[in-house]
C-alpha cells in the first residue's frame, strides 16, 4: 500500500491580537507568511484581505470576495487530517520575533518582495508620514526632523494619525503640502507611489517606505529614539537614516 502524500500548509493566526492591532503589524504577518510559503514551498491560508499583498500565490482556493467578511478575526479553519500546518502569528516559532519583524524576517521579505508586494506606479513629489498617536513623546520625531528632510520647494502630501498636531500644522503652513486622510490601506498604496518619502517611526510608516521606490526614502535613525521597531529599519540600507542633530535642508 502506497504512502499517503502529506500536504503542507501555512495558516496565519492572530491569537488574541485582534482588530486593535496596527495595520502595519498585520501586513508584517501577512507578508512574512507569503514569503515563508514561497521559501518552503508550502501552501498558504492567508485571510488578511488587502490589495497590498498579491493574492495569487500559494492560494487555498478561497477568493478575496469570500474572505472579505472574515478579515483579521480569529478563524477556525477545518484543515484536512493530511495537512501539516505551520502557524504564522504572534509568538509562533517560525521567527525569533513575535511579530515576525526581526532582521532575518525583513531579509526574507526583501528577497521575495517583487513576487509578493504589489507595485502601484510612480508619481512626482513627496509624501510625509507623521505618527504621534499612542506613542510616548520620546518616540515621536520633532518638527526639526521633518524640516531637515524637506526643501522649501517640496510639494506633495502629509498624512498623520494626529492631523491636529503642531507638527502637521507646521508642515501644512510652511510647505506646499496637502493633508491626505484615507483608510490605512489606501494611505499606504497612495504614499508608496511617491518619488520621495519622509517616514516617521513604526510599522505603518515602514510599509510606506518598503513599497515602491527605495532610493529616496528618509527616516529617523532608530537608535536615536531607542524605538522598539528599530530592527525593521536597520536592514533597510537603501534608506537615508537621518541622525540628530537635525539641520535645515534648503
Amino acid at each position: 500500500m502506497g504512502r499517503r502524500t502529506v500536504r503542507k500548509m501555512i495558516k496565519i493566526h492572530c491569537q488574541d491580537h485582534s482588530s486593535d492591532s496596527g495595520f502595519g503589524n498585520k501586513l508584517f504577518l501577512s507578508c512574512f507568511a507569503e514569503c515563508y510559503a514561497i521559501e518552503t514551498k508550502q501552501k498558504l491560508f492567508n485571510w488578511l484581505v488587502t490589495d497590498i499583498i498579491h493574492r495569487d500565490l500559494y492560494r487555498d482556493g478561497i477568493s478575496k470576495k469570500d474572505k472579505v467578511n472574515i478579515e483579521w478575526k480569529n478563524l477556525d479553519v477545518d484543515i484536512d487530517a493530511q495537512e501539516k500546518v505551520s502557524v504564522v502569528g504572534v509568538g509562533t516559532a517560525l521567527s525569533d520575533n513575535e511579530f515576525h519583524q526581526s532582521p532575518a524576517d525583513v531579509a526574507l521579505m526583501k528577497k521575495y518582495k517583487n513576487l509578493v508586494v504589489e507595485d502601484f506606479g510612480r508619481r512626482d513629489g513627496v509624501f510625509v508620514h507623521v505618527r504621534a498617536a499612542r506613542l510616548k513623546p520620546v518616540f515621536v520625531p520633532s518638527v526639526e526632523y521633518y524640516k531637515s528632510c524637506l526643501r522649501d520647494s517640496s510639494f506633495g502630501y502629509v498624512s498623520s494619525d494626529s492631523p491636529e498636531s503642531d507638527t502637521v500644522k507646521y508642515l501644512l503652513d510652511n510647505f506646499n503640502l496637502k493633508l491626505y486622510q484615507e483608510t490605512p490601506e489606501n494611505t499606504i498604496i497612495f504614499a508608496s507611489m511617491f518619488e520621495h518619502k519622509v517616514l516617521s517611526l513604526g510599522t505603518f510608516s515602514w510599509w510606506i517606505g518598503f513599497i515602491g521606490n527605495q532610493n529616496n526614502v528618509m527616516c529617523p535613525y532608530p537608535k536615536d529614539y531607542q524605538i522598539w521597531q528599530g530592527e525593521i529599519f536597520e536592514p533597510m540600507t537603501e534608506w537615508n537614516m537621518i541622525r540628530k542633530p537635525y539641520e535645515k535642508n534648503n
